[in-house]
């Protein structure tokens, strides 16, 4: 083989935009700057599982968390939101159930199906925030891994304020984060993107929030329905009452009486 063969037989192959794209998207160690996502990207063009919002205010990280899973819902996907703040209410747009969720996931006292809940809009299912308190952040990866085989996407509401801790269940994932609202990113979102390890892209909320809710019923529905949640446990059977009688009791009389005979005979 001569040297432009041998050359070529070396040469990378093309990588295409999205995939170079998805390669500089890899959540990187915490510590090191994140570089600003470029502007005009929306969700929907990108290979990540894993989305982030997050917004100056709860409405703002809600209707940013809406907006991205309609993106991914045009697309007949399965998405499921996650309430990960302790403001946000995410329930409160489908009038679901807050106690139960993502607190209790993080602190192993429920799985992850167990409390997922139907929003009412087909193919998109909700993770309420569950108990406040004291994360235990070191099982969100574990949360994740879980969520991986029901749902193609997974979108994380996050408050501003959002631990250091978080960062370590996503380090060496394919991740995008996402503040909502055009514009330069204020400095609450520069200093939640370097404490977490994921540039945040702003986005553009291009319709009101009731209108993205207005869409999502007539978009196509999953192919494969969720699985069911793990049963609840059975009720334990009532305690079998035993009749007493009468002479049981005077039987139980006659049978201590003899044993004290008997202990007082052999101390003779």
């Amino acid at each position: 083989m001569d040297d432009a063969g041998l050359a070529g037989a070396h040469a990378p192959l093309p990588l295409s935009l999205a995939a170079r794209d998805a390669l500089r998207r890899i959540a990187w160690p915490r510590g090191r700057t994140p570089r600003r996502a470029p502007a005009g990207r929306r969700p929907a063009g990108t290979l990540a599982t894993l989305h982030l919002v997050s917004g100056a205010a709860a409405d703002g990280a809600v209707h940013a968390a809406l907006e991205v899973a309609r993106e991914f819902r045009l697309r007949a996907e399965r998405v499921l939101l996650v309430d990960a703040g302790r403001r946000i209410d995410l329930h409160a747009v489908f009038e679901r159930d807050p106690r139960w969720g993502f607190g209790e996931v993080l602190r192993g006292a429920l799985p992850l199906l167990g409390v997922v809940q139907e929003t009412g809009y087909p193919g998109l299912y909700l993770l309420a925030r569950g108990a406040q308190g004291a994360e235990d952040w070191s099982r969100l990866a574990r949360l994740l891994d879980e969520a991986a085989p029901h749902f193609s996407r997974v979108v994380l509401a996050l408050d501003p304020a959002c631990p250091r801790a978080a960062g370590e269940a996503w380090a060496g994932r394919l991740v995008e984060g996402w503040w909502a609202g055009c514009g330069p990113l204020p400095r609450a979102a520069l200093a939640l993107a370097e404490r977490i390890g994921v540039a945040f892209g702003a986005l553009a909320l291009e319709q009101p929030r009731e209108r993205t809710l207005e869409i999502l019923p007539g978009l196509p529905v999953a192919a494969v329905p969720l699985p069911p949640g793990p049963a609840p446990p059975a009720p334990r059977p009532e305690p079998e009452v035993v009749a007493w009688h009468l002479g049981m009791r005077e039987r139980l009389r006659f049978l201590t009486w003899m044993r004290r005979l008997g202990a007082s005979t052999q101390a003779g």
